[in-house]
């Protein structure tokens, strides 16, 4: 009441025990999926495929797969077509800690069209991701979940209210997906 401060929270002290907490490792692969034109990013995406635009002194792949790295995933595979050469000089040199296998489209094959070129990988299980999709959470809780549900999907997503041509994931009956 007198406009003077009698306390002060830092982030740190207060979320202390959940950055601490050790997060469980991740032994699945990830497929990005990053073969758009990323039209909705033009006219940036006139110089630089949507994967690679920069967020920081990083692409938002970069920071995409070293947040899954940080998990314990090891292995990504990337859908590519638009622009691919860009995004593959990108990581030719770098010295990732990680696997990367391309999976070259030679035409567009829409959302998710690349997926049936790792039908017989071996993989029973796996994470997709959009290539821009940064979320702060732990995976592993995720995929527990997908196995406690016997899901054969798992979409984490958000609410949004407003219209959006794209990515709509509508729900029924308390969290089952009827229609993308």
């Amino acid at each position: 009441e007198e406009g003077v401060i009698s306390s002060v929270l830092l982030w740190d002290t207060v979320f202390a025990g959940e950055a601490k907490r050790p997060r469980s490792r991740l032994a699945l692969p990830v497929v990005i999926m990053a073969g758009g034109k990323g039209t909705r990013l033009d006219p940036f995406t006139k110089i630089l495929p949507k994967p690679l635009i920069p967020i920081g002194d990083k692409a938002v792949i970069e920071i995409l797969m070293e947040k899954f790295h940080q998990s314990g995933v090891d292995e990504f595979y990337v859908s590519i077509n638009h622009r691919s050469k860009m995004i593959k000089a990108y990581f030719e040199e770098a010295n990732l800690g990680y696997k990367i296998h391309y999976i070259e489209e030679k035409e567009p094959l829409g959302t998710g069209g690349s997926l049936r070129y790792l039908k017989d990988s071996g993989h029973k299980v796996m994470i997709i991701s959009n290539c821009d999709i940064i979320v702060e959470c732990d995976y592993q809780e995720i995929l527990d979940f997908h196995e406690a549900k016997s899901c054969d999907i798992t979409i984490v997503g958000s609410f949004r209210h407003f219209a959006i041509p794209y990515g709509v994931c509508v729900i029924e009956n308390g969290g089952t997906l009827s229609r993308i």
